[in-house]
């Protein structure tokens, strides 16, 4: 063995680990939401709001607005860029569909992301959960917005 080798082992010819902290990859994703005092909520709506904007979009603006998020809808105006009447009846309704296929994918997400956050509460935070008079109600919609405001 090399003088730095040893320098990296400890007494009985163990390497030396560092006690106390997390690797990086331990400090990623969601963490486990905990009930009563000292509980990590915060933290949780935070890394909840980061995740779920990654994988719902807008969707995931449910987290910080605690209310769905609904895009406007803003027509192009296609006068103004010089298109004919019938290019212009022909491009309208295409983009109310595009409006419509993103609204549509949303409410399709909602269930997906309720999950989301269930998988992330403890037994005993859904067990404070449930004793709501509306828990069966949401629970049985999957409705994502229900939940975070119990918790």
């Amino acid at each position: 063995m090399s003088s730095s080798d040893n320098s990296k082992q400890g007494s009985k010819g163990k390497p030396f680990r560092r006690y106390g902290r997390k690797p990086e990859e331990e400090k990623k994703g969601i963490p486990m939401i905990r009930y009563g005092k000292g509980n990590n909520y915060y933290k949780f709506r935070e890394t909840l709001s980061e995740v779920a904007m990654e994988k719902f979009g807008k969707l995931g603006k449910l987290i910080d607005l605690e209310e769905y998020y609904l895009p406007e809808m803003v027509f192009t105006d296609f006068e103004a860029m010089g298109y004919s009447d019938a290019r212009i009846e022909q491009l309208e309704p295409e983009e109310y569909n595009e409006h419509t296929r993103k609204l549509t994918k949303m409410e399709e997400d909602r269930p997906k992301l309720y999950r989301l956050i269930m998988q992330h509460v403890s037994v005993e935070s859904k067990d404070e959960v449930a004793q709501d008079e509306d828990y069966e109600e949401w629970h049985q919609e999957k409705t994502p917005r229900s939940c975070g405001r119990r918790l």
